[in-house]
């Protein structure tokens, strides 16, 4: 970009920031600036908490209609209704990319509340097979496209001071729906259930009514005076948010000439700048899915019942481990708060995989002296040890920096790909969880598990940037040649 070019947009900025300073320094303080990216960041836990609900639905839907024959399924049904929100999600996250870019990230994001609430109030009213099918069906749209939105919009909006605690909030969003979902089922009617699930994205309506537009992508658009207000709206006038404003306005024009060309927006998916944050995220969420988290799920509830020859065992099991990651996930979020997510995500990861390891370890002991009790007892402490190294480190911190590092131009697709292979990765896992423990024993996967996760932490060692308290224009170009 020439250096006239540069003038020619910078003046007429500089001054309308002048302006806004003369008329706002009485009540330019930082909390209320604050006070709006955390609505956003409420908004997308509300969002996520959602989310998280209809992956823990099917555990108090399918106990209560076989209790009361309210709709009868057969077992090939149930297993519809429990995964197809899951198949769902992979057409439609590779989507959000071309909504992001499209309507924009307020407008998606609203898309996607009324989507939302479109799925609780069918699931409300269901009185059939089918139209459970469809509730769950529409469910997995929302989901799948709730995910790459959310986290753009508020990765681009968000300060980078707290940008990495608000974008911690949408895995601890999916925790607490799980756990929330689980709790109601325990005293309330699945339709009841599905009803005050429902209010929630008629809060994040509301919410969107309030909110602004992100001002990337209305740069993006080239619509720079209402980037300006976007941005001041959420961020204040500050000098560091000038300084971050024009250097977001100064690369405006490269990334119009790529969105204005869809020859030049996939050349540009080739590059350095989108290619290795791909990578790095493709990493990061392999690692996460291969780290064991659901095969844990699967198996806890086995351990705990040679402990506790109690058959409710795999149910409370799941509630209190529900519990543990919700707790976990929120220490996450103030420990990205006080340290680099880098550090967390290191430190988090080699204790995980020592975890595994250890689970390996007892549960090959367990079975070669059944007699010992105490065996059991050790593999259990060191699941709970496990669940909460997960839930500090490898559960939120992909999501973080998938909201980081992706270049604007491109920030949209990116976000979707990536979020793609998360959600492959976890279909893979879950479809081929039960055959793996049927083929090969326990303390053998929990031991494949460790090395995965062992190889991936020790790969971020080295490739893993520290994003802490850097603007997206800093993190866009820590990767251009």
């Amino acid at each position: 970009m020439s250096l006239k070019h540069v003038k020619k947009h910078s003046v007429p900025i500089i001054e309308s920031f002048i302006e806004e300073t003369q008329l706002n320094a009485f009540n330019n303080t930082e909390t209320r600036y604050t006070f709006r990216q955390s609505l956003l960041a409420f908004s997308s836990l509300l969002q996520a908490a959602c989310g998280g609900s209809v992956l823990g639905f099917s555990s108090i839907l399918f106990p209560q209609l076989e209790e009361s024959k309210e709709i009868v399924l057969t077992i090939d049904q149930a297993s519809w209704i429990a995964s197809i929100p899951t198949l769902v999600m992979l057409p439609v996250v590779l989507s959000a990319g071309w909504m992001l870019g499209l309507f924009g990230r307020r407008l998606s994001v609203i898309m996607v509340f009324i989507t939302t609430l479109l799925a609780w109030l069918t699931t409300y009213f269901a009185n059939s097979y089918e139209t459970l099918f469809a509730s769950r069906f529409i469910a997995g749209i929302f989901v799948g496209g709730a995910y790459p939105v959310v986290v753009t919009y508020m990765g681009e909006t968000t300060h980078p001071r707290i940008r990495a605690v608000c974008l911690a909030g949408v895995p601890l969003g999916c925790a607490v729906g799980v756990l929330l979902t689980q709790f109601l089922g325990i005293y309330l009617h699945w339709r009841k259930v599905a009803l005050i699930l429902a209010t929630f994205p008629i809060y994040n309506l509301l919410i969107c009514s309030y909110i602004k537009e992100s001002y990337i992508w209305l740069l993006n658009k080239n619509r720079v005076d209402e980037a300006r207000r976007a941005f001041v709206w959420f961020r204040g006038i500050d000098i560091d948010a000038k300084a971050e404003f024009m250097a977001a306005l100064d690369s405006k024009d490269n990334v119009v000439a790529i969105n204005s060309s869809i020859k030049e927006k996939i050349k540009f998916c080739f590059s350095k700048a989108f290619v290795m944050p791909f990578l790095l995220t493709a990493l990061l969420f392999l690692t996460s899915e291969f780290s064991g988290d659901t095969a844990l799920i699967f198996y806890t509830s086995h351990i705990i019942k040679i402990i506790t020859n109690d058959p409710e065992a795999q149910y409370y099991s799941n509630l209190i481990l529900n519990i543990l990651r919700v707790i976990a996930t929120f220490a996450s979020a103030m420990l990205i708060k006080r340290f680099s997510i880098r550090t967390v995500f290191i430190t988090t990861g080699f204790c995980l995989a020592c975890s595994l390891a250890n689970i390996s370890l007892f549960l090959y002991l367990s079975g070669a002296y059944p007699e010992n009790k105490a065996f059991p007892l050790i593999c259990l402490v060191s699941v709970i040890v496990n669940v909460i190294f997960f839930a500090l480190g490898l559960g939120p911190l992909p999501t973080v920096i998938c909201g980081e590092m992706y270049p604007a131009s491109v920030r949209d697709i990116g976000g979707a790909l990536s979020a793609f292979l998360s959600f492959t990765s976890l279909f893979t896992i879950v479809k081929l969880m039960p055959h793996f423990f049927v083929l090969v024993n326990p303390e053998f996967i929990f031991l494949m598990f460790a090395c995965c996760t062992l190889t991936g932490v020790t790969v971020m060692c080295f490739v893993l940037p520290n994003t802490k308290n850097k603007t997206l224009k800093e993190l866009e170009n820590f990767y251009e040649a």
